[in-house]
């Protein structure tokens, strides 16, 4: 079983950075129909990719970068700074431990607060929609986010 350390101290952050992102890009994606939410978590490379699958996406589930809406964050581009902000946080705990239980889990509770998802719920998703965060260094990676 997963350690009780848990990044105590991020986890507001993190919730306050998909807070911040939901409500932001929900303009920009009201004509969407969502079926799922990829978080990716690379610690390692100060980074946080947010990708939506679309109803009627014809890339395959598995292949996340097909996606017609993968990492729509765009944090490096300037458009997510407090992901940016969470991300280097990240990659300093990263270099303490490299274990990513950790992250996942955290951003699993952060994802799942009320707060964030009551901001996802105010996009258009589908009858099958579901959150996902996967371990990105296993192929068949268990879901770590229970929506």
């Amino acid at each position: 079983m997963f350690s009780e350390e848990k990044m105590e101290y991020c986890i507001n952050k993190i919730e306050k950075a998909l807070l911040e992102y939901f409500r932001s890009n929900l303009e920009r994606l009201s004509d969407k129909e969502i079926d799922l939410i990829d978080i990716g978590v690379f610690p390692w490379h100060s980074k946080i990719e947010v990708s939506f699958y679309e109803s009627g996406d014809s890339a395959s589930l598995d292949d996340i970068a097909a996606w017609k809406l993968y990492d729509f964050s765009s944090m490096n581009e300037g458009h997510w700074n407090l992901g940016l902000d969470v991300a280097e946080d990240l990659s300093k705990e990263w270099d303490k431990s490299r274990d990513i239980l950790p992250f996942l889990f955290d951003f699993s509770s952060a994802v799942t607060s009320d707060a964030v998802r009551a901001a996802i719920g105010e996009y258009k998703l589908s009858n099958n929609f579901c959150v996902q965060i996967l371990d990105p260094d296993k192929p068949n990676s268990k879901n770590y986010c229970e929506w």
